[in-house]
């Protein structure tokens, strides 16, 4: 069979048809999963924000559609998915056997809608869709964007697929029109490792200012819900159990304020992974981000490494939390004169930073919460970063 033959063979998994605009075709979006993540979050948000749309939006993820496909498809873009699994473990060979069938399907895709540009979202799309585009013959005729959003991560925690990835993004890095970064430090730190300078472009991610504000009704209403008292100060922190999220660093730095606080966890599998203090509510992947946020006093990070521009960061603040943060990716970016950053690593400082936080007053950390707020409003919007995204897939954003 060739190559022609065995891609008519295999049609895309869950795909609807769509039909073919030539030159000014749609933009297809390869992103890995459509879990809840920043990643997935800004492709959504950028997404909701197309209204009236210029051209369709097609997205694929690579692996099962997660939580964030609904909403995704409720805006009217057509969600399609490869259906690889989980990269490393007993997975491996059932990932080599069928990545090239998803290869062949959406080189398949690509030549039925016809993009004008295909953008990937984070290393192993970034991958996929290279080869991918390859295969399908139509690389001259589409432009191809390559999202990295996050800065250097630790190899040593990570399986060797992840290495590979990383590799072979490295080495495909000149080959793409644009290396799109959502940090400075990210780009700083692959060029470091020998991603291609001359392709770079920063594009922050943004925040709804609308969605993401201070909203009394909903602070006493989700205090009550959780059980939390409502002069108790709360800081909160939206991050997934992940080894680059250091969630035990951040646990034991909050164990030094003695019960001054309350500590609010979100993400996937923070309530079944990590342990069960006095204090400590782990409410696990949530839809209700804004409100939860808004019955918090200060957002944290605690990450070690691998941040690029902290998404649960910017939103905390736009909800009007005074921000403390470590010293990873462009936090210290985001924060710019508001609020305290920390050095990674260092449980200690970090628990400074918090002791410090309280000891200054609930009127100082509502004064520095509204100054946050003001700084994602100026510098963070989602309506800037649409607009750059939108400029980059045109070839009208300069890079650099």
């Amino acid at each position: 069979m060739n190559m022609e033959a065995a891609a008519a063979h295999h049609s895309a998994p869950e795909a609807s048809p769509v039909s073919p605009l030539g030159s000014s075709g749609p933009i297809l979006h390869v992103i890995t999963d459509l879990d809840v993540g920043g990643a997935e979050r800004m492709l959504a948000n950028y997404l909701s924000r197309q209204r009236p749309q210029k051209r369709p939006h097609v997205v694929l993820s690579l692996k099962q559609p997660g939580s964030m496909a609904a909403s995704i498809a409720s805006d009217g873009f057509s969600v399609h998915s490869a259906k690889l699994p989980e990269p490393g473990g007993v997975n491996s060979l059932g990932l080599l056997l069928r990545l090239p069938g998803g290869l062949i399907s959406t080189a398949q895709m690509i030549r039925h809608i016809r993009p004008s540009a295909i953008v990937g979202w984070m290393y192993h799309a970034n991958v996929f869709a290279e080869a991918a585009l390859r295969l399908s013959g139509r690389r001259a005729a589409t432009r191809l964007i390559a999202g990295i959003r996050c800065s250097a991560m630790d190899p040593s925690r990570y399986g060797a697929v992840h290495g590979l990835v990383v590799g072979r993004s490295r080495s495909i890095s000149g080959k793409v029109d644009i290396l799109a970064y959502n940090s400075e430090t990210g780009r700083r730190e692959h060029e470091a490792i020998g991603f291609a300078p001359e392709k770079a472009a920063v594009i922050s991610n943004g925040v709804d200012t609308a969605r993401f504000a201070p909203d009394p009704e909903a602070r006493y209403r989700v205090r009550a819900e959780l059980g939390l008292d409502p002069e108790m100060p709360v800081f909160i922190c939206a991050a997934r159990v992940d080894p680059m999220k250091n969630h035990s660093g951040l646990i034991e730095a909050f164990e030094t304020l003695n019960g001054r606080a309350a500590l609010v966890l979100v993400g996937k599998d923070t309530d079944t992974a990590l342990p069960r203090t006095h204090n400590i509510y782990g409410l696990g992947i949530r839809s209700d981000m804004p409100e939860l946020y808004a019955a918090a006093d200060f957002v944290v990070m605690g990450s070690a490494f691998g941040e690029g521009f902290p998404n649960a960061v910017a939103e905390g603040m736009a909800s009007g939390l005074s921000p403390i943060v470590t010293n990873v990716g462009d936090a210290s970016r985001i924060l710019g004169d508001v609020g305290r950053v920390v050095e990674p690593g260092q449980p200690q400082m970090l628990a400074a930073a918090l002791v410090m936080a309280l000891d200054d007053g609930v009127e100082k950390s509502a004064r520095d919460g509204l100054l946050a707020r003001q700084r994602i409003v100026d510098h963070f919007s989602l309506d800037r970063a649409v607009a750059q995204i939108d400029a980059l897939i045109d070839g009208d954003l300069k890079q650099g």
